[in-house]
């Protein structure tokens, strides 16, 4: 930041200079606060409780979960996407909220590595789909 001191004559404008720099600082912090906002990543956890409060990647295409699916719609927000792997001998029961929706034509295949997207889309549902690798 330019030094602006060298703009005082006699103590002459150092009310209007403190208060240049102190807007130079909170816009400044504003501007960070936006840019790591926007720099985070998904968060990676494990489990089949699927919540939508941030971006999460559930399990690993190395360590798959396994077993029933429990939607958490307590302060989900709008639009968040979640990614699942998943991988059991039957087809998961998805289970929290009452309106549970599959979109498109795919299906879960027993025994093999699922990929299952959950889209937060009301107050009550939520719309996924299923595919598999390769």
């Amino acid at each position: 930041m330019e030094d602006l001191s060298k703009y005082i004559v006699n103590g002459a404008n150092t009310g209007a200079v403190n208060r240049v720099k102190n807007d130079f600082n909170v816009r400044s912090e504003e501007y960070n606060g936006l840019v790591k906002a926007i720099n985070i990543r998904r968060a990676q956890t494990t489990g089949t409780t699927v919540d939508f409060i941030s971006d999460k990647i559930y399990n690993t295409a190395a360590v798959p979960g396994t077993g029933n699916i429990l939607i958490q719609p307590v302060k989900a927000i709008l639009g968040i996407v979640q990614k699942l792997y998943h991988n059991d001998g039957s087809s998961p029961t998805i289970t929290g909220v009452s309106d549970v929706q599959i979109i498109g034509t795919g299906v879960y295949t027993i025994n093999v590595l699922n990929i299952i997207y959950f889209e937060w889309t009301a107050e009550d549902r939520v719309e996924y789909w299923v595919t598999q690798e390769g």
